[in-house]
């Protein structure tokens, strides 16, 4: 257990210092190249932090394996020992472990008064995960979903749409909408 635990520390460690590095370098090019931080956080930022969802999504494809590589293979034979379906481990588990780069990178944003960087990588990375990493995974081999349907689709697209109007509201997120937001997680996942 204490190895578990260094090692869960040590990562989490390395995931804060790399996002410290990435969001440093990506305030850099942006002034360097007389670009927003937003577009260099929708572009260089969202397309590094989403890598993990890249070749999860590709190893599940290949695999046939295709609610992992929509729903975006850390936990997969616990879950089906146990019973769980494909998509509610790739909605939950998979999709945790691939956006903590994400999660790291927009938090030190935040925390470094860059939220552009924060808000441009979360929305770049997500268009990247649905349009890029979507269709190379299908590219790869065609993708069949049993598990997730209409309702996780019309989630994703609710959520995207919120979240559009809360950043339009006062160009900023508070705590309170962003506590929302992680409110709003919680009870889908429980869902699932």
């Amino acid at each position: 257990m204490p190895t578990i635990l260094l090692s869960l520390l040590v990562g989490l460690a390395l995931l804060t210092a790399g996002g410290d590095l990435l969001v440093r370098g990506a305030v850099a090019l942006a002034l360097r190249l007389g670009l927003t931080p937003l577009i260099v956080g929708l572009t260089v930022v969202a397309f590094g932090t989403s890598s993990p969802e890249l070749a999860v999504s590709l190893d599940a494809a290949v695999a046939g394996v295709g609610d992992i590589a929509i729903g975006n293979v850390i936990a997969v034979n616990l879950g089906r020992t146990i019973g769980v379906s494909d998509a509610v481990i790739a909605l939950t588990i998979v999709a945790v472990g691939t956006s903590l780069p994400e999660l790291a990178t927009s938090l030190v944003g935040a925390v470094r008064g860059q939220g552009d960087i924060a808000i441009g990588n979360i929305v770049g990375s997500n268009i990247f995960n649905l349009l890029g990493i979507l269709g190379l995974a299908a590219v790869a081999t065609p993708l069949e979903t049993v598990d997730i349907g209409w309702i996780d689709f019309g989630a994703m697209v609710a959520v995207a749409v919120l979240l559009l109007s809360m950043v339009r509201s006062g160009h900023a997120l508070s705590r309170l909408e962003g506590a929302f937001l992680l409110a709003v997680y919680i009870a889908y996942t429980a869902s699932c």
